[in-house]
């Protein structure tokens, strides 16, 4: 209410009043003395509204430099003006500029914070400008990793670096590159991948950089001891009778026919099942060469299910959507992991009425996906247990089935996956990735 008494009181508007009162009153009574003070009152009104406005433009300017320059701290002078529009507009501004410093300090700290992240993860970050030479950003990971101590511009690397500049300049985004790079303790190998950002309508190329190395050599180490373990479990106990029987048989001064009849029986039966679980051993590691081509999924499927493979008491389901569905492997290759999760199921369902779905989707970033699917009791082992080479639940099991169709499927350019009991609706869901 004061500010606003004090605008309707403001020199301004009275001269504007009293200037159009006394011009008015001037036309009707014909007195050139009022007309002529009207007059001098609307121009004085006039010259001080023009003057306001000047102020105004020039406090505007002087808040757009500072925005511009980055300086929020910019105050304009209120509380003691006597003109009520002014001091609005001053108030106005120091109120936006409060609120920008407060955005600026919440943006510093959040940068910092990010900085620290960026500064403590295991993955080496370089950004770059449009033109692929000038380092906008990067981590102390990433110098480790290039095993270069500065980086400002690619064009400055050694000549033993260029191969370096070369990725960074050449990698697209949604591709990876293996990318070698020579250090004291060895060769380094880095999984470089990249992607396109735009700042201030300028392109940004953030690279990241992750070394493989260490991570390939864990997961080989992991997977030679569970497959040593498996194999001296296997040799142990096909060993153990074989020992035994021989040591008895050494023992006695005499045996009969029948007695050493029974010995070498039971002798040849352990051989035969150490020979049959070196013959899975050399299947495993031998398998046929791909020889990749494009064929429809419909027809694998419909071939697969042909196949007859299910007792009767087990119905078989094959969706395929779209029905054009290609996929660039080998046929027969995948159909052999088909059968293996088909005969898996029937094993699984047992003797019990039960039923098996394949389906197969094509994803939004063109991934063809295989779903086998049964209503048989779900799995309990760990999903990651059941693809190591000879790892069985099964009375007389082999243990290679699903390592080898991991296997099949990784030379394919795909995976497979056991889904959690109850995706899709059904107990037991195996899922083959084709990218």
């Amino acid at each position: 209410m004061v500010c606003k008494f004090r605008y309707f009181l403001s020199p301004t508007f009275l001269s504007y009043t009293i200037g159009v009162v006394g011009c008015t009153y001037a036309c009707l009574g014909q007195d050139w003395k009022c007309l002529a003070g009207g007059i001098l009152l609307l121009s004085g009104a006039g010259f001080l509204s023009v003057r306001r406005l000047r102020r105004l433009r020039e406090s505007l300017d002087l808040i757009m430099e500072a925005v511009e320059n980055g300086d929020n701290t910019f105050r304009l002078p209120s509380g003691h003006l006597r003109n009520a529009s002014v001091e609005l507009f001053n108030a106005a501004a120091n109120r936006m500029g409060n609120f920008l410093s407060e955005e600026k300090l919440a943006l510093e700290v959040r940068e910092k914070y990010y900085e620290v992240i960026l500064e403590h993860v295991s993955t080496g970050v370089v950004v770059l400008d449009g033109d692929c030479d000038r380092v906008v950003l990067r981590n102390e990971t990433a110098l480790r990793l290039l095993n270069v101590p500065r980086l400002a511009l690619l064009s400055q690397l050694p000549e033993d670096k260029q191969d370096i500049r070369d990725c960074f300049k050449t990698l697209q985004p949604g591709e990876n590159e293996l990318l070698a790079v020579h250090t004291r303790q060895g060769v380094r190998q880095l999984m470089v991948k990249v992607v396109i950002l735009v700042r201030d309508e300028v392109p940004l190329r953030v690279f990241t950089l992750n070394d493989v190395r260490n991570i390939l050599d864990e997961h080989e180490m992991d997977a030679w001891v569970k497959l040593t373990r498996v194999l001296v479990h296997e040799i142990v106990n096909g060993m153990t009778p074989v020992c035994s029987l021989s040591s008895s048989m050494l023992e006695k001064t005499s045996l009969s026919a029948e007695q050493l009849h029974d010995g070498l029986a039971a002798i040849h039966a352990t051989s035969q099942g150490l020979l049959a679980f070196v013959e899975n051993y050399r299947r495993f590691t031998s398998l046929p060469k791909p020889c990749p081509d494009i064929f429809y999924v419909k027809d694998l499927l419909n071939e697969v299910g042909s196949l007859q493979l299910l007792p009767p008491h087990i119905r078989l389901t094959v969706r395929i959507l779209p029905d054009d569905v290609m996929v660039y492997a080998d046929r027969h290759l995948i159909r052999q992991v088909l059968i293996n999760l088909l005969c898996n199921a029937v094993q699984a369902i047992g003797e019990k009425p039960g039923r098996i779905d394949m389906t197969s989707e094509l994803t939004e970033n063109e991934h063809v996906l295989i779903y086998v699917s049964n209503d048989g009791p779900a799995i309990q082992e760990d999903a990651e247990q059941l693809f190591v080479p000879f790892y069985t639940t099964k009375q007389g099991g082999s243990g290679i089935g699903l390592s080898v169709s991991r296997q099949i499927m990784l030379q394919s350019n795909g995976s497979i996956t056991l889904l959690p009991s109850g995706t899709r609706g059904w107990n037991t869901v195996f899922l083959l990735d084709f990218a």
